[in-house]
């Protein structure tokens, strides 16, 4: 998955999650893929999506905040 004009706050212990819901809805309490640590707040960044992940099931990339429980952002896969 690549990240272009890639913007978002800075923040601890952020990472990379794909989940099936649409980006308002930020809660994790059903199915996601941690894609791993977010690579930066700013620019492009490629992660690799395991081969088992089935992208049709997914809907969704969060930038989530592990230590607080906080999305800080979120978009639709294109």
């Amino acid at each position: 998955m690549r990240f272009e004009d890639f913007e978002t706050d800075n923040g601890p212990d952020l990472f990379a999650y794909l989940k099936p819901a649409d980006a308002a809805a930020f809660g994790f309490d059903g199915e996601f893929v941690d894609l791993g640590c977010l690579k930066g707040n700013v620019g492009e960044q490629n992660y690799e999506i395991p081969v088992d992940v089935n992208l049709s099931d997914f809907a969704t990339v969060v930038a989530w905040c592990k230590r607080f429980s906080v999305a800080f952002t979120a978009a639709d896969l294109a």
